[in-house]
């Protein structure tokens, strides 16, 4: 096991020794944390005792012009909910493509992406009363005879994506460096519901 964490990590670095600061194709890795916003939630469980927000993405770029990148990728955000032997897990995933702009200022960026994705939940439930919310976010009780398990996902959706960062490698020459950032995404869930995804990220070229 030691000597595969080794080579993974040689791997890695070798990747960013040979970086080009501003190569017409590259690749970026990224992990983010945020907040989910559900517009949806009168079947939202919520368990106030844990909760952990995680997500990582990767997009590859193309230069289209000094100031300009098309790129696509894709991304995933957990959002993990628990409370003893019950718990309420979302993973939100989405592809996205669109253009990244330097307005010239070192190298700081924006993005705007078209967005497909969807939601998958993930729900055990073994309380007889637990709160859940109805449309307003107000909290309701909810009574349940027995244990209920079970996975649902939403609708695909088109959304969109907004990005911007700062990446410290461009216009360098130095071989690695990272972007720092934040992103906003909106995605459709059907039934005029929407999720918003606000999240920060810190990300890495190759």
């Amino acid at each position: 096991m030691k000597k595969i964490i080794l080579c993974f990590c040689f791997l890695l670095i070798s990747f960013f020794a040979f970086a080009e600061t501003d190569s017409i194709v590259r690749t970026d890795l990224g992990f983010s944390t945020g907040i989910p916003v559900y517009s949806h939630r009168d079947d939202t469980v919520t368990f106030e005792e844990s909760r952990a927000i995680i997500g990582t993405f990767a997009d590859i770029s193309f230069k289209l012009g000094q100031p300009l990148r098309f790129l696509f990728g894709a991304d995933v955000m957990s959002d993990f909910m628990w409370g003893g032997t019950d718990y309420n897990y979302h993973l939100d995933y989405a592809g996205w493509a669109g253009i990244k702009f330097y307005p010239g200022f070192g190298g700081l960026n924006f993005s705007i992406s078209y967005a497909l994705g969807s939601r998958t939940d993930f729900v055990s439930v073994t309380d007889k009363k637990l709160n859940f919310y109805d449309y307003n976010g107000s909290s309701i009780p909810y009574f349940k005879e027995e244990s209920d398990t079970y996975v649902e996902s939403t609708a695909w959706g088109n959304g969109f994506r907004i990005s911007f960062d700062y990446d410290f490698l461009y216009g360098n020459d130095n071989s690695f460096a990272p972007a720092l950032g934040g992103y906003y995404r909106c995605m459709p869930r059907g039934n005029d519901n929407w999720d918003n995804i606000f999240a920060v990220y810190i990300s890495f070229g190759f």
